[in-house]
């Protein structure tokens, strides 16, 4: 279904540059000045050692480093750079904010402002800590951003499979916790609407593209040899705050080592701080729950495997959550996945959402003070970190002696 524009109304444009204050002010609180050795390690990685996963990403900066005047490959470089990078990624998302709210209907649109000050108190915060700053999430943040914006418009659909091919470059990864939303909306339009044959021809191309280069990357582009692996240790040491290196990346994508192991401690601090986070995060759980159980109520057949479709699409995260470590990241995925799915097809007009939309905002309303806390109630897990999940879980997890 093809949108039509409109202008942002005066409420619109107040209500875009108070986020833009809120931003400003978390990113300035949040700030930690620095990057992270795992984030300056994977611009060593580059395609002159073979075409290895997460390679684009240092090829490209090592390309500029040999045709500018001056030198990249310092950690100055790559955080002055990743600074600007960031500024760009916050603007990414106020631009796809005014979209938002350009196209949701009119009676939604106090909705969507919730909805997106929800997100927002996530996002700000995650990507200026150590931890995250410079983290390649946010390429696949704005990948999927504009995928959507494609979808909502009914424009250039085509381009999602090379965008995502693309994304898929940078961190394959992509295939269990960006792709989702891209992939159920495309099988929304599907099933919902009456292009048929493309939606479901983009959906097949989508999956097809994405799945096997996951496999190759995963099953085929290791085991380069102890050569370029220390050739790249001496790279990522160069390229670090403090000179070292992230071991377990180099081991992974390089020799091809399986590093669950290595990772033992934080798979043990995940399955205490797990619990923890979902125990505090509960009165979100039973709102997700409610509003879940207000949208598949009265449906069809057909509505019941579209809703199903919406509601199961951030599976795609499991096989990272049994395996991994990275929580945090994890957190936000599934938050960024429910509640940009939630605007989408809001956007695309979906009566069953909107409706479900109103049934939790006047349940919410009956309780005025509860509803102003729980807006606003997240901040006190902020930020979100990567292998501990936030800063309020990691607290406990230091003040109940749990430590390295």
């Amino acid at each position: 279904m093809k949108m039509e524009k409109k202008k942002l109304t005066k409420n619109d444009s107040i209500f875009l540059l108070a986020l833009a204050v809120i931003c400003g002010v978390m990113v300035m609180y949040y700030f930690d000045h620095q990057m992270s050795e795992y984030n300056t390690t994977l611009y060593a990685l580059s395609y002159k050692y073979g075409f290895l996963s997460r390679g684009i990403v240092g090829t490209v900066w090592q390309w500029l480093d040999g045709i500018l005047p001056f030198d990249l490959m310092n950690y100055y470089s790559i955080y002055n750079t990743n600074l600007l990078i960031t500024a760009l990624f916050y603007g990414v998302f106020f631009v796809f904010y005014a979209i938002i709210l350009k196209v949701v209907p009119q009676s939604q649109n106090r909705n969507a402002k919730y909805l997106i000050l929800f997100l927002s108190i996530f996002t700000f915060p995650m990507f200026v800590t150590r931890q995250n700053m410079g983290r390649i999430d946010i390429y696949l943040i704005m990948i999927t951003l504009f995928c959507i914006w494609l979808l909502i418009y009914g424009k250039a659909e085509w381009l999602i499979v090379p965008l995502c091919a693309f994304a898929m470059l940078i961190h394959q990864g992509f295939v269990f916790t960006n792709v989702n939303i891209i992939l159920v909306l495309l099988l929304y339009k599907a099933l919902a609407g009456e292009q048929k044959k493309k939606y479901g021809g983009l959906f097949c191309v989508t999956f097809l593209v994405v799945s096997a280069m996951f496999l190759y990357f995963e099953f085929c582009s290791h085991n380069l040899g102890q050569d370029v692996y220390d050739e790249l240790v001496a790279v990522s040491k160069q390229l670090s705050p403090n000179g070292n290196y992230y071991e377990m990346l180099l081991k992974h994508e390089i020799l091809g080592q399986d590093v669950y192991e290595d990772e033992s401690f934080w798979h043990l601090q995940n399955r205490i701080e797990l619990p923890m986070f979902l125990v505090l995060f509960l009165p979100y759980l039973i709102l997700a729950y409610r509003f879940f159980r207000d949208l598949f109520s009265g449906l069809d057949k057909k509505q019941n495997i579209t809703y199903f479709l919406v509601v199961a699409g951030a599976g795609t995260l499991l096989p990272e959550w049994l395996l991994k470590v990275d929580f945090g990241r994890y957190v936000y995925a599934t938050v960024f996945y429910y509640i940009v799915i939630i605007l989408a097809l809001m956007c695309m007009q979906d009566a069953k959402i909107c409706d479900a939309v109103d049934k939790t905002k006047c349940r919410l309303k009956e309780k005025s003070v509860f509803s102003i806390l729980l807006l606003v109630y997240p901040v006190l897990f902020m930020p979100l970190y990567d292998t501990e999940i936030s800063r309020l879980t990691y607290a406990i997890l230091r003040f109940i002696g749990f430590r390295e």
